[in-house]
């Protein structure tokens, strides 16, 4: 029997004897310390005695729960080990379920540091940083200069994860990256599902995925949840420059960009998931279509909960979203579209360049409005100071319900109206609940599209648009832009807002 195992079987007796210090046992015995080069000794269990590379306490380490390695901040560039079954060198592989710490939770001052290939970047020579077993943790390095090997130097059916993150590179979501920067990694791919030129897998916490790339999909990271993370400057010669197939919270995702659709993200929900909430996409683009985020044409939509869109652009359709289900969003300065073949409620869209989308509920288009698909419907939405029509068709006709078309430069084409208002004869017909007389909000507002003064789209008491909508299956259990409850006195206003905001601010979300 070795000392490592000795030293866990000794603590496995004083913890079922009950011995009175087992607690000191089980400190000494599940902490293990790494300070670069130092000769040390097993069982690695002080600052003295501690390994002089992290791969050597890994090794020695227990298995019991809460057991640690916690490494003394230096740059570890030496070494490396492979994966049973695999090719690519790792410079650590955490190979238990244990957690990897820097003493002083110091990723600044702690570094993992891979190679890249000398002449490919990713190739037989490169070594990943780090590899991640089920149940795992690292918490507090940086991870820089990690690279994967590329699908032509074994047979292809068996490279798999060997091509996928070049920094980190974890078995599943049961893997946790906490307090890391990942840095300029770089992956080749695999196929449609591998990506991560800086995490594969993982689920990730209050991390900095920056400058990573990757020559097929998710510049930053990959099949991954991530949680208050930065994923900035990250870029993908296929699709999603920040993300692929991955989940989203309280994140900033800004200036990544990709070859072909997401230069900010790019999946569907479902088994691999993609879904964005509180978090901000800006700067992104694309090369294809949804400069912010995309999903791929026959899945379902992305869904974006709680975002703001700003700034982003592509060479196709979607600037800011395109395929995707927006709720309570921020959509600001776009193009070439802030969205496209999308759907959207409780949303706010101002200075667009238009937005092409499927049906949309309780939102205000400021600046410039909206050109739908044939046969589409909004319902309770406000368009103002438009550069053009406030709503128009890009064939045939789409139907408005209980919306409010005011002050736009152009009147309304193509729109079959139904208890709106608006100007011109489309709104003419009172026998359909139409009105053309003013809505009366409490500020207009002034000029069109990205000159638009913004004003205050809430009603004022004597609005002809309150009380005058129609009660639908949309205004059951439904709130407008405020997040008030609609059907407030027996019948729905029209617009985005119930009157009851009278004299409020404006404000964008």
């Amino acid at each position: 029997m070795s000392a490592r195992q000795r030293s866990c079987l000794l603590f496995v007796k004083l913890t079922v004897f009950g011995f009175v210090f087992a607690q000191t046992a089980h400190a000494a015995l599940t902490n293990r310390y790494v300070v670069k080069g130092n000769a040390g000794a097993p069982p690695y269990d002080s600052p003295a005695n501690a390994a002089g590379d992290i791969q050597t306490a890994i090794d020695y380490a227990c298995t019991e729960a809460g057991s640690t390695v916690l490494v003394a901040a230096a740059t570890y560039d030496l070494g490396g080990t492979k994966v049973p079954g695999r090719y690519l060198t790792n410079r650590v592989y955490i190979s238990k379920a244990i957690t990897v710490r820097s003493v002083n939770n110091d990723p600044t001052n702690t570094i993992i540091k891979g190679a890249w290939d000398p002449v490919t970047t990713n190739g037989w020579l490169a070594i990943r940083c780090v590899y991640m077993v089920n149940g795992s943790a690292l918490v507090g390095f940086t991870l820089t200069n990690g690279a994967t090997i590329r699908t032509n130097e074994v047979i292809y059916d068996l490279i798999s994860v060997d091509a996928n993150g070049g920094g980190v590179c974890a078995e599943s979501t049961s893997a946790t990256i906490s307090n890391c920067i990942v840095v300029n990694n770089a992956s080749f791919g695999y196929n449609w599902a591998s990506s991560g030129g800086g995490i594969f897998k993982g689920t990730i916490y209050n991390t900095i995925i920056k400058n990573n790339s990757t020559i097929l999909s998710g510049g930053g990271m990959g099949f991954a949840v991530a949680y208050d993370c930065t994923l900035a400057g990250n870029s993908a010669g296929g699709t999603g420059g920040g993300t692929h197939f991955g989940t989203l919270y309280r994140c900033v995702v800004s200036n990544n960009s990709s070859g072909s659709a997401g230069g900010g993200a790019y999946g569907y929900p479902g088994v691999y998931g993609l879904g964005l909430y509180d978090c901000t996409l800006v700067n992104n683009r694309s090369i294809s279509h949804g400069g912010g985020a995309a999903s791929t044409d026959s899945a379902p939509l992305i869904m974006l909960s709680n975002c703001v869109v700003a700034f982003n652009t592509s060479a196709a359709a979607g600037g800011g979203v395109r395929m995707g289900q927006l709720f309570n969003c921020l959509v600001y300065s776009n193009s070439p579209t802030g969205i496209h073949q999308s759907t959207a409620s409780n949303s706010i869209f101002i200075a667009n360049a238009l937005a092409v989308s499927f049906d949309f509920y309780n939102c205000l288009f400021v600046g410039y409005g909206v050109v739908s698909y044939n046969g589409q419907k909004l319902y309770n939405c406000t368009a103002v100071g438009c550069n053009g029509s406030g709503f128009a068709p890009n064939s045939g006709t789409i139907s408005l319900y209980n919306c409010i078309s005011w002050s736009n430069s152009a009147s309304d084409t193509g729109v079959s109206a139904f208890n709106s208002c608006g100007a011109g004869n489309l709104y003419t017909n009172t026998l359909l609940g139409n009105t053309t007389n003013n809505p009366q909000f409490v500020a207009n507002g002034s000029g069109y599209g990205t000159t638009h003064v913004p004003g205050n789209y809430r009603l004022q008491a004597s609005s002809p648009c309150v009380n005058r909508g129609t009660n639908g299956a949309w205004t059951i259990n439904a709130f407008d832009l405020d997040g008030r409850t609609r059907i407030r006195y027996g019948t729905v206003d029209m617009g985005a807002y119930e009157t009851i905001y009278r004299g409020a601010i404006f404000k964008f979300r």
